[in-house]
């Protein structure tokens, strides 16, 4: 059997497959309870989920939006590898996934993806992203950690909890902000809380009701050795000394910390992320319909009192909701993926184009008729008509670069089980690498994934200067390094053990070859025209090396492959 047939029957088999067979009556028993379990979880988030699609269908058919039809199964297994691990799918899986058979495949694959190792490694990339920056170094032992936490199932409260009183790895947010109290109470209130007060610390705000000595009362939480906190004020002659106090303690008085004796950092962090504390959950939850929709219900995602967006009664209901089901990360997204909303196209098919409309009235004199197009427009991409177009992020490209030209090792690790093998007791200092096989391998590979993501790092414009970091957008020299840089040029090429070198190998006419390569890059099979263009330039099949080499190289520098879409 050819290993192209291996791996596809191995896919099916251990990805598409939910539970096997064993004879043991214990593992039996054992796999029924997990079963019924996963069944349990399942379904509590599908009551969300239907929540959601409500009030979306809702909110279109007032607008007299139509939404863009369901994503085909090549557009969702993409998204969802992209949004769930951070990586484009295995070009293997892709191939499996489209052929197999099953209404709930989809539900199968989420499953998969959402107990895979990369989940979590991924989410840690995106809370560190949203809290610290993107280029921060120095941040992978706070990455590793909060990647450790949320695949032991910790409740982000507990993560968040960890971080303000700074224990072991989780210090890295107070090193990153300096630990300066009042840099403390701006940070921490933005990122977690979703208010804006920094502006408070010098006078007070201009466009909402914070209080210059407002922000320094919540500032003293952050005082050194819970030292008495002192701050001069505005035309005050001298220092004034703040005793700590909550912002909402006059609002929200069922705010309050049992043990009286702990420290003032743990009293803040206990604070926060209470369930009474309406911000936490509605931050939290915000940042996550971020990463999954591209924009939050409220946008800019960290101004939770600039605009209520278009869904405040969605976005109170799914705070409420994270709340209940104790914070858990993996039950507010899977309820969000399974939603029709999230599984839409980006592609129109049918119907008016509010997006076409709006651009073909953009110069129009009738200025009703310009303004209606533009309001519909806008309409569409905050109702979550259709899905939006967004570049992948820095990481999100090293990542899929590797994968797609052969360098990840553990591309198919998730997804495919392997025998188990015995292995002979080993003696001497070769013992423990004989025990861990591969890891040689893997450790070339995260050598790879960190020195190509530092490049795109640099190569990115900086967050601090957009206000928002959790945007970014590409530069011209990120394109010109796809175009011209040394990692593309080199991995495209069919040396021992590339993605390219595999597909030659098993592939022979020029429509195989070219299917591959879309499988490999976009996840995706070509079009009957992209399938006619390409082959027709192979015409010594895959002994026309070079060939092969500039249409991998054009896949890679296509927008198909640089957007998640």
């Amino acid at each position: 059997m050819s290993l192209k047939r291996v791996l596809l029957c191995g896919v099916l088999a251990g990805v598409l497959t939910p539970f096997f067979v064993s004879a043991d009556d214990s593992e039996k028993a054992a796999r029924k309870a997990a079963k019924e379990a996963k069944e349990a979880s399942i379904a509590k988030a599908f009551a969300v989920t239907r929540m959601i699609d409500a009030r979306i269908d809702q909110a279109m058919r007032r607008a007299d939006i139509q939404p863009a039809p369901q994503a085909t199964d090549e557009e969702i297994i993409r998204r969802l590898s992209l949004d769930l691990n951070g990586v484009i799918p295995p070009p293997e899986l892709v191939a499996a996934f489209v052929k197999y058979k099953n209404k709930e495949k989809r539900i199968q694959l989420i499953e998969k993806l959402i107990e895979s190792r990369r989940f979590d490694l991924h989410f840690a990339n995106v809370f560190s992203d949203g809290w610290l920056g993107r280029r921060v170094r120095r941040s992978a032992g706070y990455r590793t950690w909060m990647a450790k936490e949320l695949q032991a199932r910790k409740p982000l409260t507990d993560i968040v909890k960890a971080t303000i009183q700074e224990q072991g790895p989780a210090n890295y947010f107070a090193r990153r902000w300096g630990r300066d109290p009042t840099n403390m109470a701006a940070q921490s209130t933005r990122v977690f809380m979703g208010l804006q007060i920094q502006c408070a610390q010098c006078h007070d705000h201009p466009f909402t009701a914070w209080k210059q000595e407002q922000f320094h009362h919540f500032a003293a939480y952050f005082s050194k050795d819970d030292q008495p906190y002192a701050y001069k004020l505005k035309d005050a002659e001298y220092d004034k000394t703040f005793p700590p106090k909550f912002l909402f303690e006059k609002e929200a008085g069922e705010l309050t910390v049992e043990k009286k004796e702990i420290g003032l950092r743990e009293k803040i962090a206990v604070l926060m992320t209470e369930k009474e504390n309406p911000y936490f959950a509605r931050m939290s939850v915000n940042r996550v319909w971020k990463a999954m929709f591209g924009r939050g219900l409220v946008d800019p995602v960290e101004d939770l009192e600039g605009s209520e967006g278009y869904h405040p009664m969605l976005l109170s209901f799914l705070a409420e909701d994270f709340v209940a089901n104790g914070y858990s990360i993996r039950h507010l997204i899977r309820a969000i993926v399974h939603s029709r909303a999230y599984q839409r196209s980006s592609r129109r098919t049918k119907g008016l184009d509010p997006a076409v409309e709006a651009e073909k009235y953009k110069d129009s004199e009738d200025e009703e008729k310009r303004e209606e197009a533009n309001i519909k427009a806008q309409q569409e991409v905050w109702l979550f008509a259709r899905a939006s177009l967004r570049p992948l992020t820095p990481r999100q490209i090293a990542a899929s670069l590797l994968r797609a030209t052969g360098q990840d090792p553990d591309a198919l690790g998730d997804w495919v089980r392997k025998p188990e093998k015995k292995m002979k007791p080993t003696k001497g200092k070769d013992a423990k690498a004989k025990k861990k096989p591969g890891m040689d391998g893997l450790k070339t590979f995260l050598t790879k994934e960190s020195q190509l993501l530092r490049q795109f790092d640099r190569l990115y414009g900086d967050e601090e200067t957009n206000g928002n970091p959790d945007a970014f957008d590409g530069t011209v020299p990120q394109t010109l390094m796809m175009f011209n840089g040394k990692f593309v040029n080199e991995y495209v090429k069919a040396k021992r053990g590339s993605m390219m070198s595999r597909i030659l190998a098993a592939n022979r006419s020029p429509k195989k070859i070219v299917k591959a390569l879309f499988l490999a890059v976009l996840s995706r099979y070509p079009t009957k025209s992209e399938l006619k263009t390409f082959s027709k330039h192979l015409k010594g099949g895959g002994s026309n090396v070079a060939t092969c080499e500039d249409i991998m190289w054009a896949l890679f520098n296509s927008s198909d492959f640089i957007m998640n879409h």
